[in-house]
């Protein structure tokens, strides 16, 4: 196949992707990464890597805050019943979003339904009708979240922490997307401080996802 030929499709590339050592079309680029292409961290055209965090801002708090909610209502897998009552019991916003967080990834991923299956599973065996193909990766990261306490190591920069994972020694160091974190003033190593969070593991780097529900209040804690 010419250099300048997708291989998947075949059409002329334009993009570079370093995963294939090839030119690939947007089109494939679009749909397939993450997904099917194991794309590098340091890609341009990768939106969960490291160099479109912007973008990766904009898709989450859209997707996590809008998307979710109106696609889980249009398929049944909430109603409107249930967010009324639960508005009802739980007049404070803050509080409220919590919960209402809380409630959808319950649904989604904790109860089963008659079949015996999430509502997780029930939509990805129908292709995540709905939602775009980054939608699709977003919310699978959000399946692989975990309460955790992870130790922050030192600060990047403006946008990232170096952490480790207490819980999953393993993974040995990584790095953490999180302003709030990076702006508390974790200056250097001999300033570690660890705190619960739910982490989302993307490649090449971590996210804290906003509402941390049935953990203890979300803190950070010094050691010296």
């Amino acid at each position: 196949m010419k250099k300048d030929k997708c291989p998947f499709c075949g059409r002329k590339g334009r993009r570079e992707c370093p995963a294939q050592n090839a030119v690939i079309c947007s089109e494939c680029c679009g749909t397939k990464r993450i997904s099917d292409i194991s794309c590098s961290p340091e890609c341009s055209y990768n939106i969960f890597g490291l160099h479109a965090i912007e973008a990766f801002r904009t898709v989450d708090k859209k997707f996590s805050n809008i998307i979710l909610l109106s696609c889980m209502l249009e398929k049944g897998f909430l109603s409107q019943e249930e967010i009324q009552k639960l508005r009802a019991d739980i007049p404070e916003d803050e509080s409220f979003f919590a919960e209402m967080y809380s409630l959808k990834m319950m649904r989604l991923f904790r109860d089963k339904q008659s079949n015996d299956k999430t509502t997780f599973e029930i939509w990805q065996s129908d292709g995540f009708d709905g939602l775009t193909h980054d939608e699709a990766c977003m919310l699978g990261f959000k399946k692989n979240a975990m309460p955790t306490v992870i130790e922050f190591q030192r600060n990047i920069d403006c946008n990232f922490v170096e952490c480790i994972d207490l819980f999953a020694p393993e993974r040995e160091v990584f790095l953490l997307l999180d302003p709030m974190i990076v702006s508390a003033g974790i200056r250097a190593i001999h300033e570690r401080s660890v705190g619960w969070n739910i982490i989302r593991h993307l490649p090449g780097w971590g996210a804290v996802d906003k509402y941390c529900p049935d953990l203890p209040q979300k803190k950070i804690f010094n050691i010296r």
